[in-house]
């Protein structure tokens, strides 16, 4: 893409993204209504059920040069539902982005079927994927900027660092929605949870960044808490936001301690070791009292660090 002047402007562009180590991607609209390729499929297909000329001399070579020229790390799909996957050449799309590590959405035709893309906006709650995904989450109730959004429509920080954890467990990426002005300007209280999310992730990003899924991704007897792992399995991290009345954390999971190491558990904020009691039910751990003294239990998300155990 360029300007008047010459200049890639995407390019410059892609490289500011990730001199500062951000991922980088585009929004594609499939549909185009009165592009003349568009209307003739239309025209003599039913439906636009098969591959047309549009998709052939047309998506599919500029999804290839974004590709080629761009190399960016999500492509996401819109303007799909007038027509059927198998006109979008989903199959084989998808298959080729997945190739190149692209994650993508859902959005690539009627019927939005496939399992590997479905989860655009929900939230995998059952079991771990094998696959990237993405869940697309605005900080507000809008996509985009509007001055006369009310305070009730942002997500709290509570909210979105939880769902992010969610995800995270599933093997999921998180893209939250920010929406500046025409000037570029956040707005205070967007800033406001940016903000939070960084003092959140200076005690506790060891426990998102770079991690993994672990076996298991919530707890069965209370799904509020949720597991990840580090890339060498030799860390376990549970998070969750209710901070119990008695002090007393129950998980019930089997945390099978490492015969090699010591098993120690620590709340990452105060990087206080916490006293815990393995049974049959699963493992009970005494949180630090002074929390509740101080007023801090509306601090959460809370995190638990994991040493000596699989």
């Amino acid at each position: 893409m360029t300007n008047d002047g010459g200049r890639d402007i995407l390019s410059r562009f892609a490289r500011s993204m990730r001199d500062v180590h951000l991922f980088f991607g585009f929004s594609y609209s499939l549909m185009e209504w009165f592009h003349p390729l568009y209307v003739r499929d239309g025209e003599t297909q039913s439906n636009a059920a098969i591959n047309g000329s549009f998709v052939d001399r047309k998506v599919i070579p500029e999804i290839m040069d974004l590709l080629e020229r761009y190399r960016p790390d999500i492509l996401w799909a819109d303007g799909d539902w007038e027509r059927s996957h198998a006109y979008w050449n989903r199959d084989a799309l998808l298959s080729h982005l997945r190739s190149r590590d692209v994650v993508t959405n859902d959005r690539w035709g009627i019927p939005r079927e496939d399992p590997q893309s479905k989860f655009e906006r929900g939230i995998c709650d059952e079991e771990m994927l094998k696959f990237p995904w993405n869940f697309w989450m605005p900080i507000s109730h809008s996509w985009g900027y509007n001055q006369l959004e009310p305070l009730r429509n942002f997500k709290i920080f509570s909210e979105i660092s939880m769902t992010l954890a969610r995800v995270v467990s599933c093997n999921g990426h998180v893209s939250l929605g920010i929406s500046p002005d025409g000037n570029g300007w956040i707005s205070h209280i967007q800033l406001e949870r940016l903000s939070q999310l960084g003092n959140w992730f200076s005690t506790n990003g060891q426990a998102i960044f770079e991690t993994r899924p672990w076996r298991i991704q919530r707890d069965p007897e209370d799904t509020n808490i949720v597991f990840t792992r580090n890339k060498m399995g030799s860390i376990i991290y549970a998070i969750f936001q209710e901070w119990p009345r008695d002090e007393h954390l129950h998980l019930s999971i089997d945390l099978t301690p490492r015969e090699e190491t010591d098993q120690i558990v620590t709340m990452l904020l105060y990087e206080v070791q916490c006293k815990f009691r393995l049974d049959a039910d699963g493992m009970t751990i005494r949180l630090p009292s002074f929390v509740m003294l101080t007023g801090d239990a509306t601090l959460g998300p809370w995190v638990l660090k994991f040493v000596g155990f699989r």
